[in-house]
């Protein structure tokens, strides 16, 4: 699955599954509508950091932009 923004209502972030146009809400990872309705994403490990913090732990970290033009 690939994700890109989807519109929401106030205060609710939602997610399109570019493959099945499924739409996913954020918080609690459940496709509310489309050919997924109803499925729930596996939550992974993450680590939540701000980029002083990061960079200051993990200083081979390299950024790559995207190509804009």
């Amino acid at each position: 699955m690939s994700f890109e923004p989807a519109a929401g209502r106030a205060g609710v972030a939602f997610m399109r599954d570019r493959e099945t146009r499924s739409i996913w809400q954020v918080l609690t990872r459940q496709a509310v509508e489309g050919e997924l309705s109803g499925e729930r994403l596996e939550r992974l490990p993450s680590h939540y950091s701000c980029w002083l913090d990061w960079s200051d732990f993990y200083t081979e970290t390299e950024l790559y932009a995207a190509a804009t033009g």
